[in-house]
């Protein structure tokens, strides 16, 4: 496009193209010409990223996407071949626009798949599996950066949420798995289960009258596990990441119970479990990386509350040598921990 459009005039004839385009999807069949419906689509998919600068505006670019929504649409359609591949095709070139920084492109690709193709796959159970499949397949290929990696977990994340429940609880099997592979995947998974916590219906499985499998427990128990994680950027996630679901889960007197119960604090807790979170913070406050030391002390004092009349000796003397840490951010964070075990009354 960049090369044709050079005027107003040719933008004109351009989306007149496509509009003949349109119609001419519903005169002939791809199915025997597969590699021109491959390079269609990949076509198409490129089209929103490739205004000009010169002529973008909100008109132009709805009218775009508009059109390039239909032809995928159409492409989907079964006289142009086996549906399961030709969305599999659409997803794997809609995939790059996806883990784009977020703009409009990025926007229309995610509405695309999650309105369209989750519409399309209630009739066609080869587009649902495609549709189901993407979030791995987005796994695969988040960049590593922080920055880049956070708007990954979103767009896969946005997807989630369009799916069935079953097809969430499976995904959600396959993050934990995450878990065990290499560090990269390990990274985003710890970065992948917040959300997914917080999607989930009752993730701790606290409501009596439902049989909903509690992922939120092997979640909360996989974020204790990688907080122990040889790689130090994982510690810290893994640590901060378990301050907010703790947040999330302290107004709820009944998912509170199940939270002590699965990080081993509080009264009536048993032996496999007791003093799980409390053997890890006492090494954490301690922690060679700065990072990991500072979540492990936000920690702490998130947990405070939790505790039942009496604080591990051990761990407050291990924040109390966090007060001489070199580093003023890890000071500040081990006072405030210990502030917050006084203001909550706990002995030793």
């Amino acid at each position: 496009m960049t090369g044709l459009v050079r005027s107003s005039r040719d933008l004109v004839c351009f989306f007149a193209v496509l509009e003949k385009l349109v119609l001419v999807m519903d005169l002939i069949h791809l199915d025997i010409f597969l590699d021109s419906l491959k390079s269609l689509v990949h076509t198409v998919a490129e089209l929103p990223t490739m205004v000009l600068d010169s002529f973008y505006n909100p008109s132009v670019h709805r009218k775009l996407t508009n059109l390039c929504s239909q032809l995928l649409r159409a492409a989907l359609r079964p006289e142009h071949g086996d549906q399961a591949n030709s969305a599999a095709e659409v997803l794997k070139s809609l995939s790059p626009l996806i883990m784009l920084a977020k703009s409009e492109v990025r926007t229309f690709a995610l509405s695309f798949v999650t309105n369209c193709m989750v519409d399309a796959g209630k009739e066609c159970e080869g587009i649902k599996k495609a549709v189901v499949n993407l979030p791995k397949y987005l796994v695969q290929k988040a960049p590593e950066k922080s920055e880049l990696r956070a708007l990954a977990v979103e767009s896969i994340m946005e997807i989630f949420r369009a799916l069935e429940y079953g097809d969430r609880v499976s995904f959600v099997e396959y993050v934990v798995k995450m878990t065990e592979g290499k560090s990269s995947f390990r990274l985003l998974a710890v970065d992948l289960i917040v959300p997914i916590v917080m999607s989930l219906k009752d993730p701790l499985g606290v409501q009596a009258n439902e049989a909903n499998d509690p992922w939120g427990l092997r979640c909360l128990q996989v974020l204790i596990k990688r907080g122990s994680d040889s790689n130090s950027a994982i510690r810290a996630r893994s640590l901060s990441n378990l301050v907010h679901l703790v947040g999330f889960f302290a107004n709820d007197d009944r998912s509170c119970k199940i939270l002590k119960e699965v990080l081993g604090i509080g009264d009536g807790v048993s032996r496999k479990t007791e003093a799980t979170i409390n053997n890890l913070l006492k090494i954490r406050c301690l922690d060679e990386k700065a990072a990991v030391r500072k979540a492990a002390l936000n920690l702490v004092t998130k947990l405070t509350s939790f505790y039942s009349g009496s604080f591990d000796e051990v761990l407050l003397k291990t924040m109390g040598m966090a007060c001489s840490d070199p580093l003023v951010s890890i000071r500040k964070a081990a006072v405030s921990a210990l502030s917050e075990v006084r203001l909550c009354g706990l002995t030793l």
